[in-house]
């Protein structure tokens, strides 16, 4: 049982782990605003440090929004890596890594809708 525990603790890091490395490139994905990889230039270049023009609604959404989305996201990926404990680690690990596109994407595509930035 702790076996399993721990095993499932360990898919869920993982996919957090992904999701630090690349969540700033799905901020550039969907938004097309500027951000970069988390190892190069982060937000450097991104519209929200613009004066003008539209301004990125993730970049934009403050330090609370980003614990808030990025929260959402870790949380999904710990529980299915824990808690279909029938599954293989590797289909776990599949799913909790598929959860942050999926996840980020509908916040993402919301956060965007609600503020009018593609309008």
């Amino acid at each position: 049982m702790y076996r399993q525990l721990l095993i499932g603790i360990i898919v869920g890091c993982t996919a957090a782990a992904v999701t630090c490395a690349l969540y700033m490139d799905l901020c550039s994905l969907i938004f097309r605003c500027g951000c970069d990889h988390m190892w190069g230039a982060r937000d450097a270049h991104c519209n929200v440090h613009s004066l003008t023009g539209k301004h990125c609604p993730w970049c934009s959404i403050g330090q609370a929004g980003h614990g808030i989305l990025f929260g959402v996201v870790v949380v999904a990926q710990l529980v299915l890596g824990i808690f279909p404990r029938r599954w293989s680690w590797g289909k776990r690990l599949a799913t909790a890594l598929a959860a942050f596109p999926v996840l980020g994407c509908v916040e993402g595509v919301t956060l965007g809708w609600i503020t009018g930035y593609w309008n």
